[in-house]
């Protein structure tokens, strides 16, 4: 943003460890990506590839280059993982991503149950080789995560030598730690901070409400991930605190008294007559 404006939050820059920003490809035209880097491209930092996205006609390499000669680290759904180890092929898994230049894996449990010690082991070997990002959590909320598992996997993770550990948003933005479509679960997010830091953390957050939430909860420089292309924009607008929902983070009450809008109590209560 070239505005000058005082009490603007510090965004950091390319290339960054905090304040990241995941998006999601569900299989965007070699054209479409050369557009969308043109005019967010210094937005992102890391983009994850959907099982879809392999269904193209066009070439998976020359769509990963684009993204990387822009500064921007692309890897693959970690559901991709899932299915190589599932079928035992994961040196298999690791040639195909060397070949197509992937310089990330998304080491992911969501759908199979891998034991915490056997993931650290994947991730101990595979960081051999490849940069890893794991992933925490069941993509089903439906799906069994018992609250102590938390802490084993973290630790477990990040000590076998995961770069990032992203916590699982689920498909649509639904998991274990999101209730539903928009109301994330602060206690769980507490938790999980128990046994990480603040920085370690890729928190999915699918939803303008949800990353929204993370962003009035810890600031600008959140690490965030599963967003969608198109809300870009938004999500920065949001983040330097220059749109509705996080305009007040960083302002001081001796610039804001006195100035805003009285507010309505009753606006949401339901008159039956």
């Amino acid at each position: 943003m070239k505005l000058k404006l005082s009490n603007i939050p510090d965004r950091t820059d390319k290339p960054r460890t905090t304040g990241l920003t995941v998006i999601q490809d569900e299989g965007l035209s070699l054209k479409s990506i050369e557009d969308l880097i043109s005019v967010s491209g210094h937005l992102i930092d890391f983009v994850r590839f959907s099982p879809a996205a392999l269904c193209s006609a066009e070439k998976l390499t020359n769509r990963v280059d684009t993204y990387m000669q822009a500064g921007i680290s692309p890897f693959l759904s970690g559901i991709m993982f899932e299915a190589a180890c599932v079928r035992k092929n994961i040196n298999g898994y690791l040639d195909f991503l060397k070949e197509n230049h992937f310089d990330y894996i998304e080491i992911s449990d969501g759908i199979i149950e891998i034991p915490p010690s056997e993931k650290a082991e994947f991730i101990k070997n595979t960081s051999k080789r490849i940069n890893v990002l794991s992933k925490i959590g069941a993509k089903s909320k439906k799906a069994l995560f018992p609250k102590d598992k938390w802490q084993e996997y973290i630790v477990a993770e990040l000590e076998a030598g995961s770069r990032k550990i992203i916590i699982e948003g689920g498909e649509g933005g639904t998991s274990q730690i999101i209730t539903g479509e928009i109301d994330i679960k602060d206690n769980l997010v507490r938790h999980i901070l128990n046994y990480s830091g603040i920085d370690d953390i890729i928190w999915e957050a699918p939803h303008q409400e949800q990353y929204i939430w993370f962003i009035n909860k810890f600031g600008t420089n959140v690490n965030l991930g599963d967003i969608n292309p198109e809300d870009l924009l938004k999500l920065e607008s949001q983040r330097l605190g220059i749109n509705l929902e996080t305009f007040l983070n960083n302002i001081p009450e001796s610039l804001i008294k006195g100035k805003l809008r009285e507010t309505d109590p009753m606006v949401d209560v339901d008159f039956q007559i």
